[in-house]
């Protein structure tokens, strides 16, 4: 009779073991996928902190228009602003694409800043820039970048801000 209840302790024992590891494997996925969302949600947050600061920063935004659209106009203090700024932005989309890859961004939000990317590269500016310093970048973001289809592509930044300023024009 105390073998069989001692049978039945260990045989309880050994479930609540089970029931005990299930729970932590559960909350350690949970946590896991919490953490990658905070670290998708925080490439996206520097993107807009980068977009916000050259939206405020008139000479920076001029600095980025004129870089995509007539880098020559630039002084060499701004063609280098230009660049550092492209490197920053390019490194944060990497990050971005690199969490898209693993699955942790959304579909539809990747292709708008997919777009973004491309329109952006249609500048021949950008596109030297690119060439100069792909080598920079991880082999799969680069690879994924000479791919994109520029043909779709929506207006880039200097486009956009020429068509503003001359909406008769033939931008």
């Amino acid at each position: 009779m105390f073998e069989a209840l001692g049978n039945i302790g260990d045989f309880l024992g050994g479930v609540g073991v089970l029931v005990t590891l299930l729970y932590l494997a559960s909350q350690i996925r949970q946590n896991s996928q919490s953490v990658r969302n905070a670290a998708a949600e925080s490439v996206f947050q520097a993107l807009i902190a980068n977009i916000q600061t050259a939206a405020s920063s008139p000479q920076l935004a001029r600095v980025i228009a004129l870089g995509q659209s007539d880098i020559e106009s630039l002084t060499e203090d701004e063609r280098a602003q230009f660049i550092l700024w492209m490197y920053g932005w390019f490194r944060m989309l990497e990050r971005a694409y690199v969490h898209y890859r693993a699955g942790y961004v959304d579909e539809g939000e990747w292709k708008g800043h997919e777009q973004n990317l491309a329109s952006v590269m249609r500048s021949d500016a950008v596109q030297r820039w690119w060439a100069a310093r792909k080598l920079y970048f991880g082999p799969e973001f680069a690879s994924y970048v000479n791919s994109l289809d520029l043909s779709d592509a929506v207006l880039s930044t200097a486009e956009v801000a020429t068509s503003i300023a001359d909406p008769g024009g033939a931008a």
